[in-house]
Formats: structure tokens, sequence, C-alpha cells
């Protein structure tokens, strides 16, 4: 009697624990194409820094979603109204948090920075000294956003990032605004430049990049990728993987990427 006891107690548990793993909904994972944090490479093979981070969250998790790239605007506006959606590397800023996204990991931070050439004699303490400069910016940007959030009137909008730098090194504009890594690739790109022709004159802003669900994500799945995270960063998983990406980044960009006091990959150059 005993035996069956213990044998119909055990099926019981199995039934339940079946049960319960069925019942958790299931997920997509979407991210976008945004090297080196994650892209396809010249083989179509997905990767990145973001890419890896959020592979070994699945070891942790044993989930064997597929990743898919998908185009921004889509992530964008999908995840904002479809639960369940693991979304990276976004922007983390009030207008998500207000509408419910929830934060799981921050990968990498990229530091907005206004960029003039190396010789320029120009100086800045504040946004205000800045506005006194013709500021090249790509049409359309966030970048651009920001400066006219900021009343900024001397802007001289263009439509790529390469014309801006152009422009920059011809002295047809002061300064333009950019992440390092955006000059350091346009310049890569090029060929007619390299990061270290450039000076941060004043670095106003920044983008915090992260893996994140979707609002109304269930909070079950939630705390589950939360705790694989903050395993990643406890042992020391995070900072193996961005270690390997800043050798990797800063060999192909030409730049001196760091980490911050909080032990996040910042994609800038160092001084």
């Amino acid at each position: 009697m005993g035996h069956c006891k213990r044998f119909f107690s055990g099926l019981i548990f199995s039934m339940l624990f079946a049960l319960a793993h069925a019942a958790e909904p299931s997920i997509k994972i979407w991210t976008v194409e945004e090297p080196p944090t994650n892209y396809n490479d010249e083989k179509g093979r997905l990767t990145g820094l973001a890419v890896d981070v959020v592979r070994e969250m699945q070891k942790v998790l044993k989930d064997v979603t597929p990743i898919e790239i998908i185009p921004t605007a889509r992530v964008i506006e999908v995840s904002k109204r479809e639960p369940n959606i693991l979304a990276f590397s976004l922007a983390r800023n009030k207008a998500r948090e207000d509408l419910g996204y929830q934060w799981i990991m921050q990968t990498s931070y990229k530091p907005w920075t206004f960029y003039v050439p190396k010789d320029s004699p120009n100086t800045a303490n504040s946004l205000d000294d800045v506005k006194k400069l013709k500021i090249g910016v790509v049409r359309g940007s966030v970048f651009e956003n920001y400066l006219t959030d900021n009343k900024f009137v001397l802007v001289d909008p263009t439509t790529a990032h390469s014309n801006n730098i152009l422009k920059l090194l011809a002295g047809r504009v002061d300064a333009v605004l950019a992440t390092g890594l955006i000059v350091a690739s346009e310049c890569k790109i090029m060929g007619t430049c390299k990061i270290s022709a450039f000076k941060n004159l004043y670095e106003p802003t920044g983008s915090n990049s992260w893996i994140t669900f979707s609002p109304g994500t269930d909070p079950g799945i939630v705390a589950k990728w939360k705790a694989a995270g903050e395993e990643l960063r406890k042992n020391g998983t995070y900072k193996a993987i961005a270690t390997k990406w800043q050798k990797q980044i800063d060999a192909e960009y030409e730049m001196k990427t760091y980490f911050n006091k909080d032990g996040i990959l910042v994609l800038d150059s160092q001084d």
C-alpha cells in the first residue's frame, strides 16, 4: 500500500509540474540589426555582445526559443501591444518605462557626444556653450530630435553620418552629435579618418542598451529571466563576454572602450 501511495503521489506531482510548465506562455525573442551588439555577420550568423548574453541566459533557463532579427520599427511597434516578447537591445527611457516595459539586464552604454577635430580650439562646459556652435546631425535621427527638444538653432542636418564627418573635417560644421561607435565605424568604412582624429567636446547624455520584456509579460517569466541575468553578472559570465567583445571592437574600430563603475561596457573611446 505504501508503495502505491508513493507511486501515485509521484505521478500526481509529475502531472502538476508538467501542467504548470505547459500553462506558462511561450515567448518570442526578437533583436534588431545593430552591430556590434546584435547583428548577422558576413556568413549570415547571428552574433554580437547582447546575443551572446541572451544565449547564456537561455542556457541557464534551458530555453530553446529561436532568436529572430526583426526590423527595428516592427520590434518597437509590436512589443508595445503584444506581451511575452523578449526584445534587445532597446534603449531604456522614461517613455518606455511609462509603457510598462520590464527591464531584464543592461548589456552596454553608448554615450552621445559632440565631437570636434582634435585640434579644435572650441571648449564647452554646458549645453549653452555648445549652442554657440554649428552642429552637424543626421536628419530625422534621435540626435536631431535631441537638438530640437533642447532648442538648438545652429543645426546643419544631412542624410548620413559620413556626410557629417566630411563636413566636420572640411570645417563646414563646428561639431557633430553622434556616438563614438558611429564615428569609428563610419571612419572605417570611409577609410579617410580614424576616431583618434576627433575629441570629445561635451557629452550631454547617452543610451543604456537593455534586454527587456514587452509590457504585460507574465510576471513569472520576467522573474526567471531577471534571475538568470543576475546570475550572469554575479558569476562573471557577463564580464567575460563583454571583455571578449571589447577586444574585438577595439581592434576593429580602433577604439578604447571601457567598463564603467557598474561593470557595464561603455561603447566609446576613453581619452
